[in-house]
């Protein structure tokens, strides 16, 4: 039997399986695929500005949309979280896309999942929005519930 071959994680040098796409231990991108370190390193502010100039941010939440579900089809599980600024009161606003069935487990554990994501935004990722509060989402109905500080 052939030995399982490993390569290091070049922002921890934890040492994680070929076949491994991100790290097991700081969650890094491990990829190596030319194409694709291009077409990120195209994606600069240059890029959003025209996105939001020509109104096609629509577009990119679509077509995330749609690669979720052709994860789903390949066999994946994906569960994609993003933020959106609502237009009414310029807050934060965690969202979550997937494919799962909503049952009532689901939606519980999706929530929560996702008011976690919001406390990660508030305290690591967006810096402007740590001034703000965060409100509980009713899982069902998506409105607001109640005020947490």
């Amino acid at each position: 039997m052939a030995q399982k071959k490993f390569r290091p994680c070049p922002s921890c040098q934890e040492p994680n399986q070929v076949s491994r796409k991100t790290c097991s231990s700081c969650f890094a991108a491990l990829s190596n695929n030319g194409k694709l370190k291009a077409k990120t390193g195209s994606l600069d502010r240059k890029w959003a500005e025209g996105v939001l100039k020509n109104r096609n941010a629509g577009r990119v939440v679509n077509s995330a949309h749609i690669a979720v579900k052709k994860l789903s089809a390949l066999g994946y599980v994906p569960i994609l979280f993003y933020a959106r600024r609502e237009k009414a009161s310029g807050k934060w606003v965690a969202d979550v896309m997937n494919h799962l069935t909503p049952t009532e487990d689901n939606l519980k554990i999706l929530a929560s999942m996702k008011k976690a994501y919001n406390f990660v935004l508030l305290k690591e990722g967006c810096r402007k929005c740590s001034r703000q509060k965060i409100f509980n989402y009713d899982a069902v109905t998506e409105r607001r519930m109640n005020e947490v500080r």
